[in-house]
């Protein structure tokens, strides 16, 4: 009868390199940039001594019934070593959207690549779910956005080391779904190489891995400085980024592949400075179809669609049959939209501006907006007031000033100076005169309101 104990002997030779071989399948590789050297599993990120190697190999070697001969314990003693010159060995990792597993971005300097492609079963032509062809029509209700927008999103897909200058900008109401861009992104990309945050820093930081390690980076309705602008083009130019590598005290050189989007509930993300923007697609904002009820209850649809099981297959599918013979990845078009939040129209904002505050230190909101309506601006928005005035380095201050609807009202001056001076009659006066047109306008007697 046949014993279904039975182990088969081998060398401790014959068992490292099955051992090796092994781990290999499963992508484990050795780091020599760090010392000690780690084993480095590139698609994960982990990282393990050899001695979790020493520790794993009993329960694999009894699973694939393989006894080793001669002393067991001088064969663990010995077998980290042994595995450090079977496994493919590197100079850390990095991300490259190519298929192979290694690469070199400069000669003799082998990498482990991050980088995991996702391949379902190409299927040409797959029908579109009437749940998806509603979603455009709310996201994306213009026919030149949806082209746009869509094709921008294929090339990660079908090219996604070739890199467009370009980004996308998304704004509109609260809970119209502009986000969830992104999630198609993702979903076709199995989930991963898409990072999604609030905050800008995060990822223009110096040192940052966010945008190196990436195929498509999202601020989402983030807060910005009056620099945001100016990081995002540079970042969007850029072929490589310094970043610091955990483990490796010298910052290094990455290839930059991330594309950049920003959605936003306000109509103006950040300020462009005045300046005539090449950089950034901007869509028309989105807006309810029927109401922000029906648009939750919608999204809670969609958000369902997108978690069964043939999404990420259809996804994947739907950007792959995209043409995109016609798509520049160099240049955009400028949207009436983005000439609405620059205001190419108008002279520039921070000059305009600057000539205000020139011979007023301190004034109430309502005097601002005033002078800029009388100048012929406006439909200026107030964020973009708000970047424009951090720039002039002017903030706004609660300050006692009496014969107002409140003990205190906000008013505009230089950002530390001259806070605690006592206001001049005349400047009293105008901001008394201020608080009321601003109370008129409003259809406030009470309490103070901040109009910016």
């Amino acid at each position: 009868m046949h014993n279904q104990s039975t182990y088969e002997e081998h060398s401790p030779a014959q068992a490292v390199t099955k051992f090796a071989a092994h781990l290999r399948a499963q992508q484990w590789c050795i780091d020599t940039s760090t010392f000690p050297m780690k084993a480095l599993h590139p698609s994960t990120g982990q990282n393990a001594s050899l001695d979790h190697f020493r520790a794993s190999f009993p329960n694999w070697a009894k699973s694939n019934r393989i006894k080793v001969t001669g002393d067991f314990s001088t064969f663990l003693k010995g077998l980290g070593e042994r595995l450090s010159q079977e496994l493919p060995r590197v100079l850390g990792s990095g991300f490259k959207p190519v298929p192979e597993r290694f690469y070199e971005p400069h000669a003799g300097i082998p990498m482990a690549n991050t980088y995991v492609p996702f391949k379902p079963v190409r299927q040409v032509g797959m029908p579109i779910p009437e749940v998806f062809s509603d979603y455009l029509s709310r996201v994306l209700p213009a026919q030149l956005d949806r082209d746009m927008v869509l094709d921008w999103c294929a090339d990660i897909i079908q090219n996604p080391a070739r890199r467009p200058e370009w980004g996308v900008i998304l704004t509109g109401e609260q809970g119209t779904g502009k986000s969830t861009v992104v999630s198609l992104v993702k979903k076709a990309l199995g989930d991963k190489h898409v990072w999604h945050r609030e905050k800008y820093s995060l990822a223009l930081e110096r040192f940052s891995e966010v945008l190196p390690n990436n195929l498509l980076v999202c601020f989402d309705d983030a807060v910005a400085s009056p620099s945001t602008y100016e990081d995002l083009k540079f970042v969007m130019s850029a072929k490589e980024l310094s970043v610091s590598i955990k483990f490796v005290q010298k910052p290094q050189n990455r290839d930059l592949y991330a594309r950049v989007m920003v959605c936003s509930n306000h109509s103006v993300p950040f300020d462009f400075g005045g300046q005539e923007d090449r950089r950034f697609y901007a869509c028309e904002p989105c807006t309810h179809k029927i109401s922000f009820a029906e648009s939750k209850e919608f999204f809670a649809q969609f958000h369902a669609w997108l978690g069964t099981p043939g999404t990420a297959d259809f996804l994947y599918n739907f950007f792959m049959d995209r043409n995109l013979s016609q798509f520049k990845s160099g240049s955009t078009i400028q949207t009436d939209a983005l000439k609405h939040m620059i205001g190419l129209t108008a002279a520039d904002l921070h000059v305009v501006l600057r000539d205000i505050v020139a011979q007023t230190p301190f004034f109430h909101n309502e005097f601002l907006r005033t002078e800029l309506k009388r100048m012929g601006h406006g439909s200026v928005s107030a964020e973009r007031i708000q970047f424009a005035m951090s720039r002039l380095h002017y903030e706004q201050r609660r300050r006692a000033v009496p014969g107002c609807r409140s003990k205190q009202v906000s008013i505009w001056q230089q950002c530390g100076r001259q806070r605690n001076r006592k206001l001049t009659p005349r400047e009293v006066a105008s901001i008394q005169y201020s608080d009321q047109q601003e109370a008129i306008r409003t259809g406030l007697q009470a309490d103070a309101v901040n109009c910016t």
